[in-house]
C-alpha cells in the first residue's frame, strides 16, 4: 500500500493543530473573521507544513520542533525581517513574538512544552502574529487581509516547490525501494529500536 497527503488530511491536521492556538481566536476578532482565517490557514497548510518540516530538518531541537535559531533563519529565509518601509518588522519583533507563543500559562490543553523550541502549532500561532504585526493597519488592512498577504508574499512562493507526495510518487514507491528496504529491514529495524530505547531514556 502506499500513503499520500491528500487535502482531507491537511484539513484535519489544520484544524488539530489551530485547536491548541486558543488565543488566535481574540487575536483575529473572533466571530466570522476567525473562521475565514481557520479556512485559509487550512487552504494553505501543506506550505505551512513543508515551512515548518524543512527547518525542523535543520534544528538541533530534534525531529518536531524548531528551535529560536531556525526560527530566525526561516524569517531571513521567507523575507519577513524589513528593518525599514512601511512594513518594517525586524529581530526584535521576531523575539517578542517568539517569548508570546511560547508562554502557555493559561492554556490548560497543552501540559507541558520546552519553552526554548516551537512546535508545529506553536509555529501556526507565530505566523498569524507575525502576519499581524507586519501587515494588519487598523481602519486599512482586517486580520484576515494581512495573514493572506503573508501567506501569498512569505510562506507559498518558498514552499510551493516542496511536496513530500512528489517524493513518496517518484522515489519512495517503487519495487526497487521496496527490495533495498527488505534487504535491509533488520538492521533498519534495531537502529529503530536502539534510538528509541536512547530517547525514552534520556526523558
Amino acid at each position: 500500500g502506499s500513503f499520500y497527503d491528500t487535502k482531507e488530511y491537511y484539513d484535519r491536521v489544520c484544524k488539530a493543530d489551530i485547536a491548541y492556538c486558543p488565543r488566535v481566536v481574540k487575536l483575529v476578532g473572533g466571530g466570522s473573521t476567525y473562521d475565514r482565517v481557520v479556512k485559509l490557514l487550512c487552504e494553505n497548510y501543506r506550505h505551512i507544513r513543508e515551512a515548518f518540516r524543512f527547518h525542523v530538518a535543520q534544528s538541533s531541537a530534534g525531529n518536531f520542533e524548531m528551535s529560536w535559531l531556525d526560527f530566525s533563519s526561516f524569517a531571513r529565509y521567507c523575507k519577513l525581517i524589513e528593518p525599514e518601509g512601511e512594513y518594517r518588522f525586524g529581530m526584535s519583533d521576531l523575539d517578542n513574538i517568539w517569548v508570546v507563543v511560547n508562554c502557555h500559562n493559561t492554556n490548560e490543553m497543552v501540559d507541558s512544552h520546552h519553552v526554548r523550541f516551537l512546535s508545529r502549532f506553536e509555529f501556526l500561532e507565530s505566523l498569524v502574529r507575525i502576519a499581524l504585526a507586519k501587515y494588519r493597519k487598523p481602519g486599512v488592512t482586517d486580520s484576515y487581509a494581512a495573514i493572506e498577504h503573508l501567506l501569498n508574499a512569505h510562506i507559498v512562493p518558498y514552499f510551493k516547490h516542496m511536496d513530500a507526495n512528489v517524493f513518496r510518487r517518484v522515489k519512495l514507491y517503487s519495487e526497487s525501494t521496496a527490495r533495498t528496504f527488505e534487504q535491509f529491514k533488520p538492521s533498519l529495524k534495531l537502529a529503530f529500536k536502539t534510538f528509541a530505547r536512547m530517547c525514552k531514556i534520556r526523558q
